[in-house]
């Protein structure tokens, strides 16, 4: 068999020699490209998606746990309460002397209202119930039916193996049709002296809302099928999650049903589009191949075009190339070499343009950095508030309220008494107004980046437009985000100004946010505990100019020339590089002009602004470059110190 194809091969090798270079170079391809698909694919489908899975599987045992942990603490709570009453000294002696004034005011519908459980039962040792009684909370009646369902619990706890070796324990029940967290404790003297006689046993209904505030996810429970559902179900877009929920012998006596969106395995799926991608990965083997192939067979004619392009490339001379060459391929090629040439001008004309396009495109990247800058700060005011608790208890005001109540308060202890609310209503009212100021601030934020956005979405498609903007207004916009973006002790100093200045208001407040963003990270650093962010204005000769100087790390002077490159940073753990690169394209899309100087590492850095100022040109005013920069001008005028506001905290 191979004798009879080995005709067939050397046959359709010669017709591939003798074909034009064209096809040899698309057969190529074609066979490198599909090659190259093939081994992407493989590589994503066996090692992306599994991942994905696992990190999805990942999140669903995380919310299991959670789950879990959530139905072993509401069932802790209650048996915490049973442990309460079974230290109570009272109770005790209720067992002894069954005294019905404790029963009536311990036990009574209220008392178990107050309590939140939905039911309480005290029983001997032997778990014959001495008191047992149901409740609904809700209407504050009692249930009979469920009061009969509680007591065989209550019966039941005796049979428990472990009853005997600990002093409490909790479990899970279903009373009424409905699942709820038993708790149950020995009835034992305060000190610890004598023997337990008898059982308090506490119970509280587990509900939807309860459970679904506590995981913050959208819970449902169900009770127990014959078949269980399984514990994760999937189908195309959710992962439907069920956990069980014990009983005290370990038995199912319900689920907790959930769903999550199948978030990280469609992102898996979409993964696998980085095929499309891929296609650079392909073209670059291919061009390897194809240099290979190319050098084997055109070595020699393309010797000539090499000199030549080595004499223009030396002399700068973009002079045609002059020779009898064949009408195949080569000779096309050289053509076309030709018609470049001549072109080259025409394409370095066009440069500019197509590097102001580059700038728009970077301006949207430059719009999603200031946006995640905008949200972090709101991000921290919400933590705090988050974090904060009330400065004076209910339970105090309450106790001084009956001290007001009762006659034989002293009037030296009244005046007191009243002293003591009088601070507590005011530092309610000075933490009142701390939380709406810097709720104000997290709107300043939130309102920022809404107009970030939105002002992008009308600009994404035409050149920035030039408007009279107040210098101070914008700083002020960004210092907002800035103080609260900022960890550590960073103060910031702004001159009062009422200068204005052409330009556009969104490119230069991103402008302005990106270079307080960076003089954070300078001032981070180099570990400075009193950072510090002075912004200065200036007018003159028909330009305004914005100062930013800080006191962080700085940069060498001899390092200027790069500092706006794209990628460049003077941190090594530093990526990116993006933020100075682009304002600089977006303050040149406003016929503006961005410097940045320092005296040396660790002396600071100042960031400087120059636009045409509004009260010298008017609006449509023609392109005019800013001057040069006069790095030794001194910060003038004074200065509004933002000091943080005083928190009050309660003991």
């Amino acid at each position: 068999m191979n004798s009879l194809d080995r005709p067939s091969i050397r046959k359709l090798f010669l017709r591939f020699r003798d074909s034009t270079l064209d096809t040899k170079v698309a057969i190529s391809v074609i066979f490198v490209g599909a090659v190259g698909f093939a081994l992407i694919f493989a590589a994503l489908t066996s090692v992306i998606l599994p991942r994905f899975d696992a990190l999805e599987q990942q999140t669903a045992d995380r919310h299991i746990q959670q789950i879990q942990t959530a139905l072993n603490d509401h069932a802790k709570g209650v048996e915490t309460s049973a442990r309460d009453y079974g230290v109570w000294d009272d109770s005790f002696s209720y067992m002894q002397t069954g005294d019905r004034q404790f029963q009536d005011r311990t036990m009574s519908v209220s008392a178990l209202v107050n309590l939140e459980i939905s039911g309480m039962a005290y029983a001997r040792l032997d778990g014959t119930p001495v008191f047992v009684r149901w409740i609904d909370p809700e209407n504050e009646v009692d249930l009979p039916s469920q009061t009969a369902e509680f007591t065989a619990i209550v019966k039941s706890i005796i049979n428990y193996q472990q009853v005997e070796k600990t002093e409490s324990l909790r479990f899970y029940a279903r009373v009424g049709g409905k699942i709820s967290a038993i708790g149950a404790a020995r009835i034992v003297h305060s000190d610890g002296s004598g023997a337990p006689n008898g059982y308090v046993v506490m119970a509280r209904e587990l509900t939807d809302q309860e459970l679904s505030e506590m995981t913050q996810l959208n819970t449902k429970l169900s009770l127990a099928r014959r078949k269980p559902a399984p514990a994760i179900a999937l189908d195309t877009k959710l992962m439907h999650i069920a956990v069980n929920v014990p009983g005290i012998d370990g038995a199912r006596l319900g689920q907790v049903k959930f769903s999550l969106p199948r978030d990280l395995s469609v992102l898996g799926q979409n993964t696998l589009l980085l095929a499309v991608i891929s296609c650079a990965i392909v073209l670059v083997f291919a061009l390897s191949v194809v240099r290979t192939l190319m050098r084997k067979i055109m070595i020699t004619p393309l010797a000539g075009i090499q000199r030549h392009m080595q004499r223009v490339r030396d002399s700068g001379e973009l002079k045609p190339l002059v020779g009898d060459y064949t009408k195949d391929e080569v000779g096309s090629l050289t053509s076309d070499l030709n018609s470049m040439l001549r072109q080259l001008k025409d394409l370095r004309e066009r440069l500019e343009i197509n590097s102001f396009e580059l700038g728009r495109t970077e301006s949207a990247v430059g719009v999603m950095h200031n946006v995640r800058n905008g949200l972090n700060p709101i991000s921290v005011i919400l933590s705090k508030l988050e974090s904060e608790r009330p400065l004076v208890s209910l339970d105090d005001v309450e106790r001084a309220h009956n001290e007001l109540q009762d006659p034989n308060t002293t009037q030296d202890r009244r005046v007191r008494i009243v002293q003591f609310l009088k601070a507590a209503l005011q530092a309610t009212v000075d933490a009142g107004n701390k939380r709406h100021a810097d709720l104000s601030d997290a709107k300043i934020c939130l309102n920022t980046v809404v107009e970030l956005i939105g002002k992008q979405q009308a600009s994404a498609h035409r050149k920035a437009d030039m408007q009279r903007c107040e210098l101070a207004e914008v700083v002020r916009q960004n210092e907002a985000l800035a103080r609260f973006s900022a960890s550590g002790n960073i103060r910031y100093e702004v001159q009062p100004t009422t200068i204005e200045a052409l330009g556009n208001r969104l490119l230069l407040s991103q402008v302005i946010g990106n270079l307080f963003s960076n003089s954070i990270e300078a001032i981070t650093a180099i570990g400075r505990n009193n950072g510090l962010i002075e912004v200065s204005f200036q007018e003159e000769d028909g330009f305004a100019q914005i100062r930013i100087r800080d006191n962080g790390e700085g940069f060498d002077p001899e390092r200027g020339a790069k500092i706006f490159e794209r990628g460049f940073s003077t941190r090594e753990q530093k990526s990116g590089g993006l933020g100075l690169h682009w304002c600089a394209n977006a303050l040149g899309m406003m016929n503006a002009k961005l410097e940045l100087v320092s005296d040396g590492p660790g002396l600071g850095a100042t960031a400087i602004i120059t636009l045409l100022a509004a009260s010298d040109h008017p609006q449509d005013a023609e392109d005019k470059a800013p001057p040069s920069l006069n790095d030794d001008t001194p910060l003038e005028a004074e200065v509004l110190e933002t000091q943080n506001r005083p928190r009050l905290y309660g003991t």
